[in-house]
């Protein structure tokens, strides 16, 4: 019974492919010119709409992979040119002739009908390269340790010079990454907005950013620094206390190369200028690091000048 079954169905589907049919396919644009001098001076359409008709069998090699493409050339005679540009014409019947398929498919209608294809002499320019959206969400308990970056910083956009006259920058395609949980570099492509009429160099970009576990780590008794300027040696400052604690954040590996004594906290107080009382001390932390000040004990420190005796060092 199965196999009766599945006999009729193969002879059904191969009566079925057998008969004729009308298909819609995408089939890419690809103009044929000298990329190394010349360029397309407006964007052409991506892609033809094209109905075409044939037997199943033939419509299946089609659309699971012949991939047709329509190829628009240069060599023929241009319906209009200058010293810097020339305009090509296509109709209806010369899309359909551009189109690589078999003779045994009949093309019933291509949309857009007719294409214009003006042609000009090449132009670069150097352009900084733009990625507004980039994302690395990482995982729990995990962080991106200082910026992503990304490389190459700027690109070469090579197009018709009218072309180029607003393009001030240039984008990468959209970039978001989730549940990161260690260092990540991928490459992305750079954006295509202008179809055929401006082309970039290099077409991707490589993205890289350092993902840690995040750490907290703390350390204490650290001195405190005066960078005020002290023009008096007869007063000195006194701190109370003149030593904090300090506790930071941020990756495992990053903390682990931060040691005691690259932490200074400091304050800028002047004799004459700053009376006696309470001031908060800033943190400099290693300029080649990440990391976070989370906590300062304590957040005030007081401070009082006290004026001595040059000669025997007492105070007044």
């Amino acid at each position: 019974m199965f196999g009766a079954a599945t006999i009729a169905l193969a002879l059904w589907g191969i009566l079925s492919l057998s008969q004729t049919y009308s298909w819609n396919i995408e089939v890419p644009l690809e103009p044929e010119i000298d990329t190394t001098e010349e360029t397309l001076a407006e964007p052409i359409p991506e892609v033809l709409n094209v109905t075409v008709r044939a037997d199943g069998w033939t419509l299946m090699q089609i659309v699971l992979g012949s991939n047709p493409i329509c190829r628009l050339s240069s060599a023929g005679r241009p319906v209009s040119s200058n010293d810097t540009l020339r305009i090509y014409s296509f109709n209806e019947r010369d899309l359909i002739n551009s189109i690589d398929l078999p003779s045994s498919v009949q093309l019933e209608n291509v949309r857009p009908g007719s294409i214009r294809m003006p042609i000009t002499d090449i132009a670069s320019k150097k352009v900084p390269l733009y990625y507004p959206d980039l994302s690395i969400n990482t995982r729990d308990g995990f962080q991106v340790i200082g910026a992503p970056s990304v490389w190459p910083d700027s690109v070469w956009v090579s197009g018709s010079a009218e072309a180029l006259e607003n393009i001030t920058r240039w984008y990468m395609t959209p970039l978001k990454l989730n549940d990161v949980f260690e260092r990540v570099r991928t490459s992305v492509p750079l954006s295509d907005s202008l179809h055929g009429a401006l082309r970039v160099s290099p077409e991707v970009a490589t993205v890289s950013a350092d993902v840690q576990e995040v750490a907290e780590v703390t350390f204490e008794d650290i001195p405190i620094t005066n960078r005020g300027a002290l023009t008096d040696t007869t007063t000195v400052l006194l701190l109370y206390p003149d030593r904090i604690t300090i506790t930071l954040r941020g990756g495992a590996t990053e903390l682990g190369q931060i040691t005691k004594s690259t932490i200074l906290p400091y304050i800028q107080l002047i004799p004459g200028v700053d009376t006696s009382g309470f001031v908060r001390p800033r943190i400099s932390l290693p300029s080649d690091r990440n990391a976070t000040v989370i906590a300062v004990v304590p957040k005030r420190i007081r401070y009082v000048w006290r004026k001595v005796v040059p000669t025997t060092g007492e105070e007044r």
